[in-house]
């Protein structure tokens, strides 16, 4: 609502492409240089989002205390919100040597690779015309079997396994800002139409719990989690708009079938190997499985005044889980210029050595953590 509202044609935008530019004095050289307002509306078929949910369990309790459970779940959402530019060229100009569509004549500017701005555009007087579509939609499903044990001296232990498959067509959905999330126009019928940026298949837990034979009373619990890393798209280094439509966030890398070092990389990540010499499958790679340990200590301390405390320690992230952001550029730009050629336009790529690696790190590291309780017990 706040993009319909404050992009409604009072926002003008310049593009100007080419070196020696001086934007000091706030105007654009008139060579090579566009501008027009920026326009966003909401589709005729605006509705707000809906979800259907469903679920299924049975549970069984045997004597002594064993509980068996399973589960299932089903949800379908419809009428999220997907953009497309209207203002982008309806058929595309041409293609680049993989055979991607492109919506303009591509340039390479200081190592940046964009297409001209008078070039991509079906009515000049506007940047880009964002229509607010309510065409996405996303879909789970799922399976849970449970087992919940006593164990001896009044301990427990608690097991869970979850199966589950995420669909939609909502590309982008998991990454910040609009242009991310324009879907690219590429030759593979249904691409957008496949694995959910949330897509986690396999979620393991154990919860084991044992009481301390001290005279205060205590015990120790240890949570062991495993789940699949989330899945990413290979994709043109962001920054660089590898089809011209605008949006230099949302292309979809092709495979090469040899050189420039695929083959090593194909050895380390499926998802390359599935795809060489073709665009990577949306989705389609996915890291080693994140594990984590987290284990408490918890002794009762003698009472004081009659109140009970307990010397409690904890070790969080005892496995040192890698999380965080991956490197998913696949390609990177070279030094060169865009050519024409027989077979399409030919830009510059090179294979990035380091697709798949890590940006950065968000997980917390292992920790260690000392205190004291005081109350909560009789």
């Amino acid at each position: 609502m706040h993009e319909v509202l404050t992009l409604d044609g009072g926002v003008e935008v310049n593009h100007s492409l080419g070196a020696g530019q001086d934007w000091s004095q706030g105007s654009v050289p008139a060579s090579g240089a566009a501008s027009g307002t920026r326009l966003a509306l909401f589709a005729p078929d605006l509705e707000p989002p809906r979800t259907a949910r469903g679920g299924l369990g049975l549970f069984h309790t045997f004597n002594g205390g064993l509980r068996l459970g399973v589960s299932g779940s089903f949800r379908r959402t419809e009428a999220l919100l997907r953009r497309i530019d209207l203002n982008r060229l309806l058929v595309p100009s041409g293609t680049d040597q993989d055979g991607r569509p492109l919506f303009g004549d591509l340039r390479i500017v200081s190592g940046v690779l964009l297409a001209d701005p008078a070039s991509n555009r079906r009515f000049p007087g506007f940047e880009s015309v964002w229509a607010l579509n309510a065409d996405g939609w996303s879909e789970y499903r799922g399976v849970t079997a449970s087992v919940d044990a006593p164990l001896w001296q009044g301990g427990s232990l608690s097991l869970s396994y979850t199966w589950s498959e995420t669909t939609d067509n909502w590309v982008g959905a998991a990454q910040g800002g609009a242009l991310a999330r324009v879907v690219p126009e590429l030759p593979v019928e249904g691409w957008d139409e496949s694995r959910s940026d949330f897509d986690v298949p396999h979620r393991l837990s154990a919860l084991v719990m044992l009481p301390l034979p001290f005279p205060w009373g205590g015990e120790v619990t240890g949570l062991y989690t495993l789940r699949s890393d989330l899945p990413f798209t290979p994709r043109v280094a962001a920054g660089l708009d590898a089809n011209g439509d605008g949006s230099p966030f949302n292309d979809v890398a092709f495979v090469p079938s040899s050189g420039g070092g695929i083959e090593a990389l194909a050895q380390e990540w499926d998802c390359l190997a599935r795809g060489l010499g073709g665009f990577a499958e949306r989705n389609g790679c996915r890291g080693d499985p994140v594990h984590t340990l987290n284990v408490r200590l918890s002794l009762g301390l003698p009472r004081v005044g009659g109140v009970a405390g307990a010397l409690v320690v904890d070790g969080l992230n005892l496995t040192d889980a890698d999380m965080g952001v991956r490197d998913d550029n696949l390609l990177l730009l070279r030094s060169g210029v865009v050519k024409a050629t027989p077979t399409g336009v030919e830009v510059p790529y090179r294979v990035n050595p380091g697709f798949g690696g890590w940006v950065f790190r968000g997980d917390t590291g292992r920790m260690v953590r000392v205190g004291i309780r005081i109350g909560g017990g009789q």
